[in-house]
């Protein structure tokens, strides 16, 4: 009789005590994610400052008020492009695809909260079906609010100087955006944080939300082709 009362109250004790754990664990994932996302929301605002300042760099410079793009010094074997203009759609890829990249390394949290959970409960250690849940939904809230951020971009009038078509002039110094031949800005490669090289276009970052997207086809020819390529690879944006 005093066994049964005794395994009665510890089976009633073990069960308490993986609530409790269950509890604790949840309550923990669900403040970190809380946290994440409250950084991500500060992060996106600082980064929503910088593309601002750089689209009024960007934006349409008038001749009457600013030096035309025409009067400043150029290179005459600058290389020159056909104007393009970035697509929506394909920023929000280019956007995701560099904020996957960036992120890489904090997929290892979730990702080692689902294993060391999911030996505990082969175990039979602690088996919680929730953490799985908790982390994959958090998981995926963060990775949907910065989807709607980059689709939010596109959006919004102070950011429409990114969707404009521009013709490029690039030389070792700078990159000259012109929108026609009087109008335009000038970015200096100090500013290009980042760069690679895609299947159909060379990228270059900016920052995380704001790219320059330089398809092979408004190239003029290959020798220009090659010639970017060359300043890419001293300025370190592309491996030699």
């Amino acid at each position: 009789m005093f066994n049964a009362v005794s395994k009665d109250k510890l089976h009633q004790f073990l069960i308490t005590v993986f609530y409790l754990k269950t509890f604790l664990i949840s309550r923990v994932l669900f403040s970190n994610f809380a946290l994440y996302f409250a950084r991500a929301t500060f992060e996106f605002a600082s980064q929503r400052e910088k593309i601002v300042n750089l689209n009024r760099v960007m934006a349409k410079v008038s001749v009457n008020k600013h030096q035309p793009v025409y009067q400043m010094p150029t290179n005459p074997a600058a290389v020159r492009t056909k104007k393009y203009a970035l697509p929506t759609q394909k920023y929000i890829s280019l956007a995701m695809r560099y904020f996957f990249k960036t992120q890489l390394k904090w997929v290892l949290i979730p990702v080692a909260l689902i294993l060391i959970n999911a030996v505990l409960s082969l175990t039979g250690v602690y088996p919680n079906l929730w953490i799985y849940i908790t982390v994959v939904v958090a998981s995926l809230l963060y990775v949907l609010f910065w989807l709607i951020q980059f689709t939010g971009i596109t959006q919004l009038a102070q950011y429409k100087p990114m969707f404009e078509k521009f013709s490029y002039e690039i030389d070792n110094r700078q990159i000259i955006m012109k929108l026609n031949a009087k109008e335009g800005s000038v970015m200096k490669w100090e500013q290009i944080q980042d760069g690679y090289k895609d299947k159909d276009a060379y990228v270059l970052v900016i920052s995380k939300g704001q790219f320059l997207h330089l398809p092979f086809n408004i190239f003029t020819s290959e020798h220009d082709i090659k010639v970017f390529e060359r300043i890419l690879k001293q300025k370190e944006l592309l491996k030699a």
